[in-house]
């Protein structure tokens, strides 16, 4: 879904794997990559954070940033 531009459908995707597999940071990414695709940016500073607590990866880290400058905490964006 998230390669036919389908976000919404992605995200449902994403949020049932998981569901399924809580540990595999990469739908986490990837429900925040497509959240932020839909301008729905608190659910994806969720999405990356949780990604983050599992597996450090630099552009997950780096996506995260730019939720923040999107929804205005840029104080945020400077920490991490």
């Amino acid at each position: 879904y998230f390669l036919a531009n389908m976000f919404s459908d992605a995200c449902e995707q994403f949020k049932k794997a998981m569901e399924l597999a809580p540990n595999i940071s990469e739908f986490s990414r990837r429900l925040g990559e497509s959240s932020m695709k839909l301008n729905n940016d608190e659910q994806a500073i969720s999405a990356f954070e949780n990604s983050l607590s599992s597996d450090y990866k630099v552009d997950t880290h780096l996506k995260l940033v730019e939720a923040y400058e999107k929804t205005g905490k840029k104080d945020r964006a400077l920490f991490e």
